[in-house]
């Protein structure tokens, strides 16, 4: 998934959860006084994990822009990264930031562009301590590829089934030939430990529970 091989002795902690691999981390890297980042809504468990390492959270809010805006329609709609309000929140304190994606509580996916503005803002605006805690508990949830990858999926397959014939169009009828399947219809998970320069500044948090389906009752 990382695009290289893991040593599993020397870059692999088991932990009980993934709740206490995230303690863990938080508990080893922050100091009191230091500063973490959320983006807002996050999930509940971080602020107080935060705290609990002596931290203050910080929060970056995600924007939501309607696909309807119209004055009187209901409508769904995507939650957005600006690069401004992460920017504006960095200081010399930033130790650290959480980024949980694919996103709870809004089931968000950050895509690979704004993934890139985090990993700028980590090699460029925070400092060299700074670290990204990705939470990627979720992530198998995601069943398509990063789209570019899955364009790139499609015309091979295209030229596989058709043998480089002419392009289908919008239907795959008529004069032209279908694709063997459908296209995503959504942007996949991107690992952030697999940008350019971010293997050495990333914790990537799993979990066999989500993966697995066996969370079971809590209490």
């Amino acid at each position: 998934h990382l695009g290289r091989e893991v040593d599993p002795f020397g870059e692999v902690a088991v932990t009980v959860g993934a709740s206490q691999a995230l303690y863990l981390a938080l508990q080893t890297l922050v100091e009191p006084g230091d500063e973490v980042i959320l983006f807002e809504p996050y999930f509940d468990l971080y602020a107080n994990q935060i705290k609990l390492a002596g931290g203050t959270p910080k929060f970056v809010p995600l924007t939501f822009k309607p696909y309807d805006d119209s004055p009187d329609a209901i409508s769904g709609g995507e939650w957005i990264l600006e690069p401004e309000h992460l920017h504006k929140v960095i200081t010399d304190k930033t130790r650290a930031m959480i980024l949980n994606s694919p996103h709870n509580p809004t089931g968000k996916i950050f895509t690979r562009e704004e993934m890139n503005m985090i990993a700028d803002a980590v090699t460029n605006v925070a400092s060299e301590d700074c670290v990204v805690l990705s939470d990627e508990v979720y992530k198998y949830i995601v069943h398509a590829p990063p789209k570019s990858e899955m364009e790139e999926e499609e015309a091979a397959q295209f030229e596989q089934v058709n043998g480089g014939a002419k392009e289908t169009n919008a239907n795959g009828d008529g004069d032209g030939h279908a694709l063997k399947y459908e296209p995503a219809i959504c942007q996949g998970h991107v690992h952030f430990a697999s940008l350019p320069g971010m293997w050495d500044r990333t914790l990537t948090i799993s979990s066999a529970g989500k993966t697995f389906s066996a969370t079971g009752w809590q209490g």
